[in-house]
């Protein structure tokens, strides 16, 4: 019983733990780039960066467009 008990404490100070750690490692982003979570991960974005297309709906969220350009997908600002 005292095994199991030791368990479920050890388990839920690890999931304390875990927020703490994400916040910590959070990326800072240089003052003319906008911070933003795109597809689960934390990016940097700004004009004529390279995007994915198919994040376009993301992108919005924070004020930029994917759009072609010269072959490639670069980030606009949108409007």
């Amino acid at each position: 019983m005292r095994l199991l008990i030791a368990a479920g404490l050890g388990a839920l100070a690890l999931a304390c733990a875990l927020p703490g750690a994400a916040a910590a490692s959070a990326r800072t982003c240089p003052r003319h780039e906008v911070h933003a979570v795109i597809s689960g991960k934390q990016a940097c974005l700004a004009r004529g960066a390279s995007c994915i297309a198919a994040d376009n709906r993301q992108y919005r969220r924070y004020g930029f467009v994917c759009e072609p350009m010269f072959g490639y997908y670069r980030l606009e600002p949108k409007g």
